[in-house]
Formats: C-alpha cells, sequence, structure tokens
C-alpha cells in the first residue's frame, strides 16, 4: 500500500531591486530655444521606466544658477524654468534619478538659447494640383519641396504642419522641407486644405546642425499666424490609360515650359471639351512631357452620358483634322518595323512606379505622373512566342 500525506506551503516572492531606472529620452539630447522662454514654462518633458517600482528621488546636477526645478509624475518629469533667460548661454544639465539611493541613471541635456530675429514669411506654393495613381498599394507619395518667397536668404525655415493624418513633413536640411500624402485607394477626386505655421531665420547659427540630428529638439515662440495649402488631386484609372491619346504640341518659343502648362493647357482642354462635345470636367490631361521644343500631352475623356472613357480611335477620328491646336496625335506609338515576322503590335502607357516631377509657377505647384510608352507584339495565329 501507499501512504499519502500532504503538508501546506508558503512561497514568498519578493521584487529584488535590482534594476536602475531607465530614460526613455534619448541621452545627449540638445534643446535649442530660439527665444528666451518666460519663468515657469516647462522646457522640456522627460519620461522613464522602473522595473522595480522602487522609490525614486531626483536631482539636477550642474545646475549653477539655480535656474530649474523639476516636477514629478509617476513616469515621468517636467523640467521648469524658474529664473529669466537675460543672455544667449549654454545650460549642461543632468538629471539624475535615484532608484532607493541604491542605482541611479543620469541624462544629459544640453540646452542652448538664442534669441534671434524670426521672421513669418510668406509660403510660395499655396496650390497643389494633379493626377496620382491610386493602385500603388497606398503609398506615401511625395508632393515636392515647399517653398518660401525669398527662400534662398533663409539659413534656417521650419514648417510646422497643424495635425493632419494625411499629410505629414519631412527635413531634409536646414531650409529643405518635403511636403508627402498617405495614399489610399480612393475612385473620384479629393480635396483637401492645410494649414501650416511658418518661421524664418537669415543668421546661421554657429555649430548647431538641425537636420539628420534626432537628438536636437528646436522650440520656436509659439505663434497663430498659420497659412493654408489647398490640394486638389485626380485619381488615374487603368481605363483612363487604355484609352489615351498622345497630343504632339509645339511650344512657342517666347513662352516657358512652366507658362504653358499654367496658360495655355486649360485653353487646350477646353477646345477639346467642343470638339468631342462634352463638359470641360470629363477632359482629362492627367500627365504630360517635354520634348526638346514639343510636349507630349497624354489625354482620356470621359463618355457625358456613362462612366466609361470615349474609345481611343474614336477620339483620333474626331481630333485627327483639329491641326490648329496640336501638330500631331498618337493612339498608338508601333511603327511598321516594330515587330518582326509579321507579328501584330500594341502598344500601351505604364505609370512609373511612385515617380513624379514638379512644376511650380507663382502660387501654383503642379504634380505629373512619369510615364512611359511600351511595345507589344504578338503573335498571328497558329504561331507562338513573344
Amino acid at each position: 500500500s501507499i501512504l499519502l500525506s500532504s503538508i501546506n506551503v508558503t512561497i514568498y516572492i519578493h521584487n529584488l531591486n535590482d534594476n536602475p531606472p531607465e530614460f526613455l529620452t534619448k541621452n545627449f539630447t540638445k534643446l535649442l530655444y530660439l527665444f528666451y522662454p518666460l519663468i515657469n514654462t516647462i522646457i522640456y518633458k522627460i519620461e522613464f521606466i522602473d522595473k522595480d517600482q522602487s522609490n525614486l528621488t531626483y536631482e539636477i546636477i550642474n545646475d549653477i544658477y539655480t535656474s530649474y526645478t523639476l516636477r514629478t509624475y509617476t513616469n515621468s518629469i517636467e523640467l521648469i524654468l524658474i529664473k529669466s533667460i537675460i543672455d544667449n548661454h549654454e545650460d549642461n544639465l543632468i538629471i539624475r534619478i535615484w532608484d532607493d539611493k541604491i542605482f541611479f541613471s543620469d541624462l544629459n541635456l544640453y540646452i542652448n538659447y538664442f534669441q534671434y530675429k524670426i521672421e513669418f514669411p510668406k509660403i510660395q506654393s499655396q496650390i497643389i494640383n494633379g493626377y496620382i495613381n491610386f493602385d500603388e498599394n497606398f503609398l506615401t507619395i511625395n508632393l515636392g519641396q515647399l517653398f518660401i518667397e525669398n527662400h534662398s536668404i533663409y539659413q534656417f525655415i521650419s514648417f510646422n504642419l497643424i495635425s493632419n493624418k494625411f499629410f505629414f513633413l519631412k527635413q531634409l536640411s536646414n531650409n529643405q522641407t518635403e511636403l508627402y500624402f498617405k495614399s489610399f485607394h480612393q475612385t473620384s477626386s479629393i480635396e483637401y486644405q492645410i494649414h501650416l505655421t511658418i518661421m524664418a531665420i537669415k543668421e546661421s547659427i554657429p555649430g548647431i546642425t538641425f537636420h539628420n540630428n534626432n537628438n536636437t529638439k528646436i522650440f520656436f515662440p509659439s505663434t497663430e499666424k498659420f497659412q493654408t495649402i489647398n490640394i486638389h488631386l485626380w485619381p488615374i484609372y487603368r481605363q483612363m490609360l487604355e484609352q489615351t491619346i498622345s497630343l504632339i504640341i509645339n511650344i512657342n518659343p517666347n513662352i516657358t515650359y512652366e507658362q504653358f502648362i499654367i496658360h495655355n493647357l486649360p485653353i487646350v482642354r477646353q477646345t477639346l471639351a467642343q470638339i468631342i462635345d462634352v463638359n470641360i470636367q470629363y477632359v482629362h490631361i492627367y500627365t504630360y512631357e517635354l520634348k526638346q521644343n514639343q510636349i507630349e500631352l497624354l489625354i482620356a475623356i470621359l463618355h457625358s452620358t456613362s462612366q466609361r472613357y470615349i474609345h481611343k480611335e474614336i477620339l483620333y477620328n474626331k481630333l485627327k483634322n483639329s491641326t490648329n491646336i496640336f501638330d500631331k496625335i498618337l493612339f498608338n506609338q508601333c511603327q511598321s518595323n516594330s515587330c518582326e515576322n509579321n507579328g501584330n503590335c500594341t502598344s500601351y502607357i505604364s505609370l512609373l512606379y511612385n515617380q513624379y516631377k514638379y512644376i511650380y509657377y507663382n502660387i501654383y505647384q503642379r504634380l505629373i505622373p512619369k510615364y512611359q510608352w511600351n511595345i507589344k507584339c504578338l503573335c498571328k495565329n497558329y504561331y507562338y512566342g513573344k
């Protein structure tokens, strides 16, 4: 027989204090204030974690003039200014957190105060429009660089985008910033209005490089002088590409490429609408390319009574005699010798993957999809191959 017995066991688990607190803020962070903040300003918020949940104490080291104090919370600290800033200078502080006076962690903060003359220049591109291929797996699309009036005279330009889930900014250098659009599948034209604040400095700041430095945080004085950019984007459909014709127009040497796009293109579009007898909103000149002294326009026109595009051969027949507005019309790029062995030639347009050109003119900015013509040879009946 087997004798069974039992015993009560009590297990005590203690969380040993064996981990120092950890700062979530990057060490050796540089704070650059381009103005003199007021007393009681929160200079910086510092976050941390303590895996042991011990009793923590905090101190500021190297605060020579006792200019700061700390306001503490469960998992964060606020560095508060308690003395006036009266001149340009740098404070090198160490924020130390003790864990039951056993372990500690240090965070090095370099705080620079430079009071420069800050200007609020006017943004140049107030209207951005263009066609976008929304079938590209919801990519982010670069809408181009943002410019301000007299852009080149400023050493540093700060664009701050008022919160918008569809757009974000990427700073490339001290005075170069690009605007990006978070693309999503769209079947109709979309319009946005985004708001930004813009501040700029003409003087250079010795030893300071802003771009590509995640450890430098820049603070400008608060402002309510926001500016607006209106953005209008149209989708490019597969059917548009399939029913596209190409118009070649000679450009007058007395006007620039940009002037033709802004001023002459609307006239061409209106003329096409009149010839085809449709509303101008159905005429889509969705991209174009400058070729020496000529420009190629890619055009697709929607039926006025349906949601389908007019067949390119029908467009060709209606437009082929209208030589007063263009010099050449094509709906097929095939030549007599495009295919060997009497193969059947077809041509089609493909948009280059997430590639765009930009035209800037006065307050306008135009987004232009890059494209290429492709030739495909098909075998005749009873033959195979390519």
